[in-house]
């Protein structure tokens, strides 16, 4: 596979790229080439929403990240690229077994030769009430030269009250990193979700981030490409909690779970982050999961264009 250290080079300076547009919100947009010139395009589907129970004994994930794909194109001026952005997928029902739902594809088409660049949403969070599996996966990149995995959900316990933070997406670095899998055996559980690259520790209800590890440095002009700035930390897991916990960008939200507390749900994931799961027996509705991303970049080489 072709690494992203090969296509750009390492470092701030001396930048390979120059952004000419991107697209944070879900929607569809039509975008025409200037002028010829050799493209690159990158594509985040949406995270999948966090799952929702209030039954004994049944757990709910969180939803995975989204998948990632780039790739390099030569294209002429006036050719018009049709860009896709992916919503994250939208909470379950509030006080009831609800799963979680995937998120959306993102993708750009009208490439030379007919050829379309997507990479697909987060699964929806997984409910033990309805015969769902420990964990939601993350999605997939197709097209193009380089394809990432979107994190899964943490995983849960099966026949216990628990909710599992759900999985970092995938961008340019690598893929996502998975939410926190909760493996003690009781009622009353819950867990982070992960990050860009970087996992949560089983069982732990702590975020992870920049500062946890996470040293990947900016090299290209752009939301996604500046780690220092525009990259946080996930979520925390929390239990009768009710303190709201923020996403960062660019991750998976915490679990929750809560006994008395009515007013707080699980935390929405950012930038094609999983939502989390929610577990209470007597509240609960899952997090949304975070909208996807597209870019296109000039090339500063290209034979066409001065940049």
């Amino acid at each position: 596979m072709v690494k992203a250290s090969e296509l750009f080079g390492g470092g701030s300076s001396g930048t390979a790229f120059l952004v000419a547009d991107e697209w944070l919100t879900p929607g569809t947009y039509s975008y025409t080439v200037p002028v010829d010139a050799r493209i690159g395009c990158f594509v985040m589907g949406g995270g999948g929403s966090g799952a929702g129970t209030i039954t004994a004994g049944n757990f709910a994930t969180g939803g995975g990240g989204g998948g990632f794909a780039y790739g390099e194109y030569d294209v002429t001026a006036g050719t018009v690229l049709t860009v896709v952005v992916g919503a994250g997928g939208v909470n379950g029902g509030l006080n009831s077994d609800s799963p979680g739902t995937a998120g959306g594809t993102t993708s750009i088409s009208g490439l030379p030769a007919a050829a379309t660049i997507s990479a697909t949403g987060g699964q929806g969070g997984q409910s033990g009430a309805v015969g769902g599996s420990a964990f939601a996966l993350g999605g997939v990149g197709s097209g193009g030269m380089l394809h990432f995995n979107g994190g899964r959900s943490g995983s849960c316990v099966a026949g216990y009250r628990q909710g599992s933070g759900g999985g970092g997406p995938a961008t340019i670095f690598g893929a996502g990193g998975k939410g926190g899998d909760i493996t003690v055996a009781a009622d009353g559980k819950a867990s982070a979700g992960g990050c860009a690259l970087l996992d949560c520790v089983d069982d732990s209800m702590s975020p992870i981030g920049p500062g946890n590890g996470f040293t990947q440095g900016a090299f290209l002009l752009g939301v996604m490409f500046d780690v220092s700035a525009n990259y946080g930390a996930s979520s925390a897991g929390s239990v009768d909690d009710s303190a709201s916990s923020v996403s960062g960008n660019f991750t998976g939200a915490g679990g929750r779970y809560h006994t008395t507390n009515s007013s707080k749900r699980s935390d929405a994931g950012n930038y094609g982050g999983g939502g989390g799961g929610a577990a209470s027996p007597t509240w609960a509705k899952g997090g949304a999961g975070g909208g996807g991303y597209a870019a296109i970049i000039f090339r500063r080489n290209s034979q066409s264009v001065d940049l």
